[in-house]
């Protein structure tokens, strides 16, 4: 997050030296757009210094492997794009299925679990996949959180979303559903 901050404050600056440390922690993140948000990054930052004389960009990478910075180092973002779509494909990620993203919120652990279970019941035999679920919470929440994510294609869509919004909780639980998510915290 840090280096996106000090991209964005680089416009019009006359910075000649940008360096991206750690660059890979960005790629770890349950979002699967993590790398296509660090890719655009990366090429923010090397089209500002390219337009500054002597504009220099260092990535000092731990995993070099971690992701193909070719496109990059070429300046061919059309390759870049293509590569991310070839993930998405192979991993069966938008736009090449529909997202459905449900946060179950409950005080009782035992509870929490009971609700998550129903609500993957409910979605299993109308998604290609069910991912979670997964815990996101924080040591100060009262309430204990997770989440399933649910994969699925267009015909079964609105099926699915239709019943998991009818889906009514057990007392003391709360289900939001979340079509196409945004984000995945």
């Amino acid at each position: 997050m840090g280096t996106r901050l000090a991209s964005g404050a680089l416009r019009g600056a006359k910075v000649t030296l940008a360096a991206v440390l750690d660059a890979e922690l960005e790629l770890d993140s349950p979002d699967f757009r993590a790398s296509e948000k660090y890719g655009q990054m990366l090429f923010s930052l090397r089209g500002h210094l390219s337009g500054v004389a002597d504009g220099r960009l260092i990535i000092q990478a731990a995993d070099k492997e971690a992701y193909d910075y070719s496109p990059l180092l070429a300046g061919d973002y059309a390759a870049a794009a293509e590569t991310e779509m070839l993930l998405r494909e192979s991993f069966l990620y938008p736009p090449f299925v529909r997202l459905i993203k449900v946060l179950i919120k409950a005080k009782e652990t035992d509870l929490l679990n009971a609700e998550t279970a129903r609500i993957k019941r409910l979605g299993a035999g109308k998604a290609l996949e069910v991912l979670g679920p997964v815990w996101c919470a924080k040591k100060t929440d009262v309430l204990k959180k997770q989440y399933l994510l649910f994969k699925t294609d267009e015909a079964r869509w609105l099926d699915l979303l239709a019943s998991l919004d009818a889906f009514a909780p057990a007392k003391k639980a709360t289900v939001k559903v979340s079509a196409d998510p945004y984000d995945f915290y």
